[in-house]
């Protein structure tokens, strides 16, 4: 289980304590830290309680909207620019639309719609332009749960926040227009979620953009549409169905990429279901890394990248034979790269690597993959580094599955 999804679930939790009472009054103050942080708390849980805001442009401290059995709509908000602390709207059983938030432009905490079982639709928050992610503990804007949730979209204004989109059974399409690199998009356990698309409202002719973070773990998802101007993301991890991603092209705009992990989602794990990198042929840097979980091909598509590091765990293979392409990639370029190989159960031959040159400006690293013979690592490093390196006469958790860990490679 991911952090972001952990911290959702325990957000969950701690709104049903903290709103889970008719009289939404709960004095619960800690989540990963100060939540409420002192503020005053308006806590509304009917409809007369909700008139109360009417034609106010600013609320001064957190409001939650929780625990409601005849709040149907959120019309009395509509004038609402502004909330200094956190907006909750939660176990609302007859709330069917927000649209009353369409003037909100910040809220200087977070946002959180979970569990309004009548909610079909949010497109409200096209004038939302910031919230807090709580320190980067991932406050910002979270939606789960919602049972009957269909679509999300808008928030074509949005500058900085995080926005978790997780856990809700019925959601079908996400269709976001935000840009800027204060924005993380995360995803997750949305059992229904066919679509997820991110593009900008702009002219064609702007500028290159950026991405915070990407995160979209999706067991069923079947389209994914990036704006081909995000030619730079900092955190990228993706876990798709090949089934229905072949190939990458969805992110055939990258140019730059911070770190990642690409992990493809398969019932049988060989290495026919595997996705190609078709789709990345203008990736030039790979600033930290990205690991590749699972089994991927079409390694001639990286063949615009300058610099990076690429990582494989979990690869089906055998052999290292399928890096041919990114062997040759490595020779003729100018570095550094990197490749790494841990916890690939299967791999038993990297002989392959013994076709980079050592003048390459590459690190090659292997790390507890238990079929692999240790004196197969050792080859490579004395090929590359010669017979003095640091790399050599050191237990890296190779060949735990063999007789002899170490092997022989004479």
């Amino acid at each position: 289980m991911s952090t972001v999804h952990y911290f959702i679930l325990s957000l969950l939790a701690f709104l049903v304590t903290a709103c889970g009472s008719p009289e939404c009054k709960m004095e619960v103050t800690h989540i990963r830290g100060n939540f409420w942080g002192g503020l005053t708390k308006h806590d509304v849980s009917t409809q007369k309680e909700l008139e109360a805001f009417r034609g106010q442009t600013h609320i001064d401290g957190h409001l939650r909207i929780c625990a409601s059995d005849d709040i149907e709509d959120l019309s009395a908000l509509s004038e609402l620019e502004s909330v200094d602390g956190n907006l909750v709207i939660y176990d609302n059983s007859h709330l069917s639309s927000i649209e009353g938030l369409r003037s909100l432009e910040s809220v200087s905490r977070g946002i959180f719609v979970i569990h309004n079982p009548e909610l079909t639709l949010i497109d409200s928050f096209d004038a939302l332009h910031t919230t807090s992610d709580f320190a980067n503990r991932g406050a910002g804007i979270t939606i789960g749960g919602n049972l009957n949730l269909k679509q999300v979209s808008g928030f074509r204004e949005l500058r900085s926040a995080r926005l978790a989109i997780t856990s809700n059974e019925n959601l079908e399409s996400i269709d976001i227009g935000s840009n800027s690199t204060g924005v993380a998009l995360i995803v997750q356990a949305n059992p229904a979620l066919k679509s997820i698309r991110w593009v900008v409202d702009e002219p064609s002719d702007s500028e290159a953009m950026e991405i915070g973070e990407l995160r979209i773990e999706e067991e069923r998802l079947e389209t994914i549409e990036l704006d081909p101007r995000f030619q730079t993301i900092h955190d990228l991890t993706l876990a798709i169905p090949t089934a229905n991603f072949p190939t990458l092209e969805f992110l055939s705009g990258l140019v730059s990429l911070g770190e990642g992990m690409i992990i493809a989602l398969s019932k049988d794990q060989s290495e026919a279901a595997s996705i190609s990198l078709a789709g990345l042929d203008s990736l030039e840097l790979i600033e930290i890394g990205v690991w590749l979980r699972g089994s991927f091909s079409g390694f001639e598509h990286l063949n615009t990248l300058k610099s990076g590091g690429v990582g494989f765990r979990e690869c089906p293979q055998k052999n290292a034979s399928f890096l041919e392409p990114l062997i040759s990639i490595v020779n003729s370029g100018d570095g550094p790269y990197r490749i790494w190989f841990r916890e690939c159960s299967n791999l038993a031959d990297i002989s392959a690597l013994l076709a980079i040159s050592p003048e390459a400006n590459v690190e090659v690293s292997a790390y507890h993959n238990p079929r692999l013979p240790q004196c197969q690592v050792d080859a490579i490093w004395s090929h590359l580094y010669g017979e003095d390196s640091e790399y050599l006469a050191a237990d890296y958790g190779n060949g735990t599955a063999l007789d002899d860990p170490y092997g022989d490679c004479d």
